[in-house]
Formats: structure tokens, C-alpha cells, sequence
């Protein structure tokens, strides 16, 4: 292995990143094994997978990673286990950091990458059983990655596999359609295939409550009330909260988001569908629940310190933003190269013309 390459070396980094705080998930604590709450972690796993009435809802209908992780063992449930998380929390790393790399350089979007990273430990805890939790982040950023470079057919198929995985896999199709609305706003040929989309996830979910049927509840709402307005929930969410993004994140990421890039900055409507519903049906203190707000939160924080690229840096240049963009301007209106089907050269005629007008609208104004 060749570490003075910079791919080798920065896939060396996010391995090690990941490596000690999946090794403590799960041992079930930092130490010793919890060997009480890696027993109760089996058996809600095994009630999942084998769909007794015992499993809670809505756990009981986030099936994928459960039988991915039963497909796997025989008897080794523990090491498997760890496997799974090892492997999820480096997907998510590395699809931050691919993410990332749209509007920073490599080495800036590996510093936002670790710098993440570093505060993982807080997301990892205050539960028994959530697997689908370490695979729903890099599954909605990849989902982004291919919003921006327009790979439709991919997309569907992913929102499918992230519905399975948990229903918020719904907020690929509802990121797309934002997306879509903010470039043409209004509904025609761009819209149509993430409002199919939109309703696709919501049939699987249907589609397993019905065939899954219905279960004793994990949690109330009056029960998340009682927890949430608790003084002692209450400080314990305001310390998680705040060591989320490392306390210092978060400022960085309200001065760095009128930075941000254009993409990153429609998913402010994202946000805003997803943080009611945190507060309205989530536990505050459970931070994990907010991991679905990294795609705004870490680009934000990042474009306090780096300044972005106002186009994707990839070669493929796709996504309804670019579109915007490069018809906004003074350029004459020209066809958006297609992530994957054009080459650098090919590429770059097209970004160099949408710098330009970009830099004549800032002239003017």
C-alpha cells in the first residue's frame, strides 16, 4: 500500500476514524463489555428478524439492516455486529467526504470528514437496538450526491433501499423534489419522477405495516413529552445537542450557511420538514435523530473556513442548481453536461462559461 497516494492515504485516516468508536458500540460501552445490553440488543434484533408481536414499533418495520446483519451470522451475532457498524460508520465517512467533495477540495472536505468524525462518540449512545440509524445518513448523502448529478434511474432504486432501511428514507425523493421545484417551480416532467418517488416510499411503508403488522409502541407521544420536559432530559438534550457538532460547529455553521453552496442552501426546506418531526415524535437527548441534518449542518460549518465552489468540482456538472445557475446569467443558454456521460474536457467549456456569468452578475449588482 502506497500511502503517499492521496486516495490510499485518506481512506487510511476515515478507517481509523471510524475503528474505535465502532469497536465501543459494540462492546455496548467503552471498557468492558455491557454484556446487559448487548444481551437485550440480541433479543430485540432476533424479535425483529424472526417478526415476533413482541417487536416495538415502529423498530419492527426498519427490517433491512436486521436481516442483513441475520443473513450474515451464524451464532456470532456479537462480531458480526461490529462488523456491520465498523462498515456503516466508514460509508458514512466516506460518503460525507464524497459529499463534501462537490464544493471543497479534497482536503478540505477530508478535514469536515474528520472533524465529524471526532464527535460521532455522542451519536452512539442512549439506546439498545439501532442498526438502521448508522446506515440512514450515508444513504441520504449519497442520495444527495446523485440529486446534484442528476442519476435518476439510481435514485429510485435507492430510495426503495432506504425506505427498507428506515422511513425516513422518504427524505431522499423529498430533497430531489425541492431540488426540482427551486430550479422550475412548478410542477411538470422534473417533478414527476421524485413525486413517483415520494409515493414509492410511502407504499413500502404501508406496504410494511400491512404485511408486518401492528405492534406494542416503543415510546408514546405523552411518554417523549414526560422525557423531553423532564429537567433531566432537558440539560441532557442541551449538552448532546451541543456536543453534536462539537459545540463550536454550530456556530460555525450559522455564520458559514449565507456561504454555503446554493444546493446546501435549499436544503434548508429539508430541514425544516425534518426538525419538527424530531422535536414533535423524537427523544431530544437521542442526537443520533439529528445525523439526517449533516448534509446542511457540515457543509455550512465548512464554508466558514473554505470557500466553496459556487459549481460542483466533479466532472460530471449536473443537479438543478447548476442549471439555475448557468441560466441566470447573461451566457447563452447551453446544455448541462450529464454526470458520467461527458468527459473533463467536455466539462469544463460548460463551467467556464457559468463562472463567467455568474462574475458579470456580481458585476452588476
Amino acid at each position: 500500500m502506497d500511502l503517499n497516494r492521496p486516495r490510499v492515504a485518506a481512506w487510511a485516516l476515515l478507517l481509523m476514524a471510524c475503528s474505535v468508536p465502532a469497536f465501543d458500540y459494540a462492546m455496548g460501552a467503552a471498557g468492558p463489555p455491557n454484556r446487559d445490553l448487548l444481551a437485550e440488543r440480541l433479543q430485540a434484533h432476533l424479535s425483529i428478524v424472526t417478526f415476533e408481536d413482541t417487536a416495538l414499533s415502529p423498530y419492527r418495520y426498519r427490517v433491512l439492516a436486521p436481516l442483513a446483519i441475520h443473513a450474515a451470522y451464524d451464532r456470532a451475532f456479537e462480531v458480526v455486529s461490529g462488523l456491520f457498524y465498523a462498515g456503516a460508520l466508514l460509508f458514512l465517512l466516506v460518503t460525507l467526504k464524497r459529499y463534501l467533495e462537490l464544493w471543497f477540495q479534497p482536503v478540505q472536505a477530508l478535514a469536515g470528514t474528520l472533524a465529524t468524525a471526532a464527535t460521532l462518540p455522542i451519536v452512539l449512545r442512549q439506546h439498545i437496538y439501532t442498526p438502521w440509524s448508522w446506515l440512514e445518513p450515508p444513504l441520504l448523502l449519497l442520495g444527495l450526491v446523485w440529486i446534484v448529478e442528476r442519476r435518476t434511474i439510481p435514485l429510485v432504486l435507492l430510495t426503495i433501499v432506504a425506505t427498507l432501511n428506515r422511513e425516513t428514507g422518504v427524505l431522499i425523493p423529498i430533497a430531489w423534489l425541492i431540488d426540482a421545484l427551486a430550479a422550475r417551480p412548478r410542477f411538470g416532467r422534473e417533478t414527476t419522477r421524485p413525486l413517483a418517488s415520494v409515493g414509492a416510499s410511502l407504499a413500502i411503508v404501508l406496504g410494511l405495516h400491512l404485511a408486518i403488522g401492528p405492534g406494542p409502541s416503543a415510546a408514546t407521544l405523552a411518554h417523549i413529552w414526560s422525557v423531553n420536559s423532564s429537567g433531566y432530559g432537558f440539560l441532557k438534550a442541551i449538552v448532546n445537542a451541543t456536543l453534536f457538532l462539537g459545540g463550536a460547529g454550530w456556530i460555525l455553521a450559522a455564520y458559514g450557511f449565507k456561504r454555503a453552496p446554493v444546493f446546501v442552501k435549499r436544503l434548508g426546506w429539508f430541514a425544516a420538514v425534518y426538525v419538527p418531526v424530531y422535536l414533535v415524535g423524537g427523544i431530544w437527548y437521542e442526537v443520533r435523530l439529528l445525523m439526517p441534518l449533516y448534509p446542511v449542518l457540515v457543509p455550512a460549518a465548512l464554508a466558514a473556513v473554505y470557500e466553496p465552489s459556487r459549481l460542483p468540482r466533479h466532472a460530471g456538472v449536473g443537479g438543478a442548481q447548476e442549471e439555475l445557475l448557468v441560466r441566470g446569467t447573461d451566457a447563452p443558454p447551453i446544455e448541462v453536461a450529464r454526470a458520467g456521460t461527458a468527459t473533463r474536457g467536455e466539462v469544463a467549456a460548460p463551467r467556464r462559461v457559468a463562472e463567467q456569468g455568474l462574475h458579470r452578475v456580481g458585476e452588476r449588482r
